[in-house]
């Protein structure tokens, strides 16, 4: 996995988060590739991709095949930081704004 541990390299260099495992992360990222020789799959979004492209317009415009995300022929792998904001967090800001003093 050079290609995964490289970009979880860069990732670090451009922030100063530690707390991703390349290992754990391999070990994820091979599971779900694994699902995509599996008709079967446990993986949900695999197979949303799947019902998603059995409809005909959606399977020519809007969705791309589906391939393993560790396949260097498809292009390398980028890091995205990414912050939630969630549901409960939101209700946790309203209950304390709406709360007498």
């Amino acid at each position: 996995m050079l290609t995964l541990n490289l970009t979880n390299k860069k990732a670090k260099e451009v922030g100063s988060n530690d707390r991703i495992e390349v290992n754990a992360l391999c070990t994820l990222i091979e599971g779900r590739d694994s699902q995509l020789d599996n008709p079967f799959s446990k993986e949900a979004q695999v197979n949303y991709i799947r019902i998603a492209r059995g409809f005909f317009g959606d399977k020519v415009m809007h969705t791309a095949p589906p391939h393993r995300l560790l396949n260097a022929s498809k292009g390398p792998l980028i890091a995205v930081p990414l912050k939630m904001l969630t549901r409960k967090t939101l209700g946790g800001i309203g209950f304390w704004a709406s709360r007498p003093k």
